[in-house]
């Protein structure tokens, strides 16, 4: 049974199958170590490309369409404007649309590989753009024989609401304040 992976997560957005040189860049050298820390990054250092032993045998990644980067994309930007909005905190100032990150993508590829979820004591996400990261994890699996991609771009959708634009339920207008964006 060929399962197929897809894996939402936003270090800004998702995963994606991406080649934009980025396999040149050392991502074991110091300048990618999270500040404060030795840890070294944890998805791209020494990572090869394959699945980790986690994983089932047959694993495969689904191919990252533009199909499938807008639909991340436009959900996860229409549940941000919805949050922005003021309906349920106080409107926000600035909410900046989210737009697609090939170095992000090629993140989330390994991480979608290690078949594992990365804790927050773990986690080290650096890149030479962004030194503060975080992550949207989700999941689905599919075998080869039953896969159907209008099931699954609606499972994306009901996904994306239910465990991450739901959790808004989780947050306080407090944690909301003290949140300083870094200055670009």
């Amino acid at each position: 049974m060929l399962l197929k992976y897809l894996a939402v997560l936003a270090l800004v957005c998702t995963a994606a199958v991406v080649d934009a040189g980025l396999s040149d860049v050392d991502y074991c050298s110091p300048a990618y170590m999270c500040s404060g820390r030795s840890y070294k990054h944890v998805l791209a250092c020494n990572h090869t490309g394959a699945f980790d032993a986690r994983c089932p045998p047959n694993a495969e990644m689904l191919p990252m369409t533009e199909e499938f980067k807008n639909l991340f994309l436009g959900e996860h930007n229409k549940y941000r404007n919805e949050i922005a909005k003021g309906l349920t905190f106080e409107p926000a100032a600035a909410m900046a649309t989210l737009e697609w990150d090939d170095e992000l993508a090629y993140f989330a590829e390994f991480n979608v590989k290690q078949c594992g979820i990365i804790y927050e004591d773990q986690k080290c996400f650096t890149t030479a753009r962004y030194n503060t990261l975080d992550q949207n994890i989700g999941w689905l699996f599919e075998t080869k024989s039953k896969f159907n991609r209008s099931k699954i771009y609606n499972e994306i959708k009901e996904h994306i609401r239910v465990y991450w634009y739901e959790q808004y339920q989780h947050c306080t207008q407090a944690e909301i304040d003290s949140y300083h964006p870094p200055q670009l």
